[in-house]
């Protein structure tokens, strides 16, 4: 049986272009959707760069400054990461009136065990601190400025 070579040929393939109908719109809404995360990741990561100032400064002054000044630096950073967040009404209080609304950000380091020298130090300079208050006090700051909501 001799057939001539055309009968054993295969047709043409199908090409892969252009592609169904349904591929565009596809194509849309992945295109749409890595544009509306990245939006939102960088949204958040401004929002959020006042909580990365103000535990640079924390970690690179705090070391430098007597036992006064880092009190005062505590608060100072507390008060500025309030007004950053749109609360200058709670900025403005005295730190003894504040002490309750920053234990309500912290769950488990509160400011209110720190004890009469957070509220007092700035405003007397001969308080008796500890290292261990001080360490205390660092770490407590650090988790509120990283754990409040803005």
């Amino acid at each position: 049986m001799n057939l001539p070579n055309k009968a054993y040929m295969l047709p043409d393939a199908i090409s892969n272009w252009p592609p169904v109908w349904w591929f565009w719109p596809l194509l849309a809404l992945l295109i749409l959707a890595v544009l509306c995360c990245a939006y939102l990741i960088r949204k958040r990561y401004k929002k959020s760069a006042y909580k990365r100032q103000a535990i640079g400064i924390l970690k690179s002054e705090f070391a430098k400054k007597n036992p006064t000044e880092q009190v005062i630096l505590c608060h100072e950073l507390i008060k500025r990461c309030l007004l950053s967040t749109n609360n200058p009404e709670l900025a403005s209080l005295p730190m003894k009136a504040l002490l309750p609304t920053l234990d309500e950000a912290c769950k488990s380091q509160k400011f209110s065990e720190l004890g009469d020298f957070f509220c007092s130090a700035p405003y007397n300079p001969k308080v008796e601190t500890t290292q261990e208050q001080l360490e205390t006090l660092y770490i407590t700051t650090l988790h509120w400025i990283r754990s409040h909501h803005d």
